[in-house]
């Protein structure tokens, strides 16, 4: 894969110093956590969900269908690849998806210059690994996008960014199923996927790549198959740095 620049990977460390905070596992090992280790993501004093109504806009959002394959969204030939490494249960991920993924879909995924990816790095306990596999399986049949959508947008219901609660019960199999079906799944083959070890092995591979490439908490952002060492601090710093990458192509 292209490696970003070392200038830009300057330019990007000293814009996400005091950007988002992480959620993290017991270890740097990847395993899954026993469900307290996050913290609030009301810590960040520069925090992009006390923005107007990221709730509201995100709720708003919708995605070009015509763009998506599977976890991907996006022009296969955009000239840069944008992954991002996320838990459902971690607050940070969330206040990152509410704070920029309307801005990320309409003015990179649309305009085709970012092909945007999600994997999954479920490491805050067996509800993460649920939602993680569910969401595999969901993408199987192109609906991954608004599963996504739909488990954020509970968990900001929910008040995960102020009152952190993590394997309750929210993501149980049977609450899983149900938004599945919602966004269109097949529950046979989403049953049959959940079932097949080939799914296990899918959110595992995940995993190994976060690790190897240096992430030790979600969110974890990722350019051109290049960690940058966390999410931005600011939308307009995100967009500096994507601008950048664009540019350099």
């Amino acid at each position: 894969m292209t490696r970003v620049p070392r200038p830009l990977l300057v330019a990007f460390a000293a814009i996400t110093a005091t950007g988002f905070a992480a959620c993290g596992g017991d270890d740097d090992t990847g395993a899954p956590a026993g469900g307290t280790n996050s913290t609030s993501a009301t810590t960040s004093a520069t925090s992009p969900a006390a923005t107007p109504d990221p709730f509201r806009d995100y709720a708003a959002l919708s995605y070009p269908v015509d763009l998506v394959d599977g976890d991907s969204i996006g022009k296969a030939d955009a000239p840069v690849t944008l992954t991002l490494y996320e838990d459902f249960q971690c607050p940070f991920c969330l206040q990152l998806t509410l704070a920029y993924e309307g801005m990320l879909i309409q003015d990179y995924v649309k305009t085709g210059k970012v092909l945007l990816q999600f994997r999954h790095y479920a490491i805050l306990g067996p509800e993460s690994q649920a939602a993680a596999t569910a969401a595999i399986c969901v993408a199987n049949q192109d609906k991954f996008w608004p599963f996504h959508h739909r488990l954020f947008l509970l968990q900001a219901r929910e008040g995960q960014l102020k009152d952190e609660v993590l394997n309750k019960g929210r993501f149980s199999d049977v609450a899983l199923r149900e938004i599945a079906a919602q966004v269109g799944a097949d529950p046979a083959a989403y049953d049959a996927c959940i079932a097949d070890p080939a799914t296990l092995q899918r959110l595992q591979a995940d995993a190994r790549d976060a690790r190897w490439l240096g992430l030790r908490g979600t969110p974890g952002v990722v350019i051109d198959g290049h960690a940058l060492g966390g999410a931005p601090a600011d939308e307009a710093s995100f967009r500096r740095v994507l601008d950048a990458a664009i540019a350099n192509k």
